[in-house]
């Protein structure tokens, strides 16, 4: 009586080369993630930075004498001044806006200034501003400071 054979265990040179062809194309795909995320992780911090520029200047500018505002600033901005949004042979330009405001109400009218400000930055042919995510702005009256007590 013949006797039986023993599991075989393991697995073939063919399951070996399948898994082999499978790892290899989830690591392409893996490689191909990973460029986009930092591609990403870049432009978020890119847009960041801008909100940051255009925050403080925002600010700057609000805390100026308000009959002494002028209507409209553009600066180059430097490395020092902005790194995350340098780039060789393409300087971020940060842009702030004064416009006078007249709003009515009840009868009452009040004057203001809007404040605003917009980065743009990048390569010449992709240049990215700001204010295509969000507008940064703010309002101010000619009301003078009380200080602190």
């Amino acid at each position: 009586m013949p006797r039986a054979r023993p599991d075989r265990r393991g697995f073939t040179l063919v399951e070996c080369m399948l898994a082999g062809a499978l790892l290899a194309l989830a690591s392409l795909a893996l490689f191909e993630g990973v460029g986009l995320s930092a591609r990403i992780a870049r432009e978020n911090s890119q847009v960041l930075a801008a909100d940051a520029l255009a925050w403080d200047a925002v600010w700057k500018k609000f805390n100026e004498d308000y009959d002494m505002m002028r209507s409209q600033t553009d600066e180059r901005l430097t490395e020092e001044a902005a790194p995350e949004l340098h780039q060789a042979g393409s300087e971020a330009v940060l842009r702030v806006t004064v416009v006078p405001v007249t709003v009515e109400s009840g009868g009452v009218t009040v004057h203001l200034k809007s404040i605003e400000a917009d980065v743009e930055w990048g390569a010449p042919g992709k240049r990215m501003r700001l204010s295509d995510w969000h507008r940064v702005f703010t309002y101010r009256s000619g009301l003078g400071r009380v200080p602190w007590q």
